[in-house]
């Protein structure tokens, strides 16, 4: 896809996200290479180990074969996450496409209040975020899953909407600024 300049010279929102995303689908692209990998060793590791256990105390063959079934859980968990990435990278295509709730591929400001002390982050909602951090619209930004505790509670909301949640036992009202 070939990024087009806005007049004054930079990406839009919507490309510098597409380009985020890009990177975390490299990542996502990388991490399944590698359970691929494991799948194969693990198999060739449980196929090594043939015939009877030499005592019930033997359980290689089938540590083996657990080893494998959770590579491939991880492969399946992978794959969807990749094509969540193709599924946003394509909606974000379409110029006139933003978010307006809190969701997978928002941006977000928001504001929290843990005991009279205001906070404001900035997220962005990818599929596997691992802390990887990122620029949009020259505004620093963590990805983060929608899973993440700090966001899992804001799913849904708008620009304007409050939510309030305990967090590490303490009370905290989150305000969503804007959702982008």
């Amino acid at each position: 896809m070939e990024m087009q300049l806005n007049g004054d010279n930079k990406l839009t929102l919507n490309q510098e996200k597409i380009a985020t995303l890009n990177l975390v689908r490299s990542r996502l692209l990388e991490m399944k290479k590698q359970a691929e990998l494991g799948i194969r060793d693990a198999q060739m590791e449980a196929n090594s180990h043939v015939g009877a256990m030499q005592s019930r105390y033997d359980t290689f063959k089938e540590e083996a074969q657990s080893l494998v079934a959770a590579h491939q859980i991880r492969l399946i968990k992978l794959e969807d996450d990749i094509a969540i990435c193709d599924a946003l990278i394509k909606k974000l295509s379409d110029h006139g496409f933003g978010f307006d709730v809190v969701e997978m591929g928002a941006f977000l400001t928001i504001v929290s209040e843990i005991q009279g002390v205001e906070q404001t982050q900035n997220y962005f909602l990818v599929p596997e975020g691992s802390g990887m951090t990122a620029s949009l619209d020259g505004i620093n930004v963590i990805c983060v899953t929608p899973h993440a505790p700090v966001v899992k509670p804001l799913l849904g909301l708008r620009s304007g909407d409050e939510a309030d949640f305990i967090s590490a036992g303490l009370e905290t009202i989150v305000t969503v600024l804007k959702v982008y």
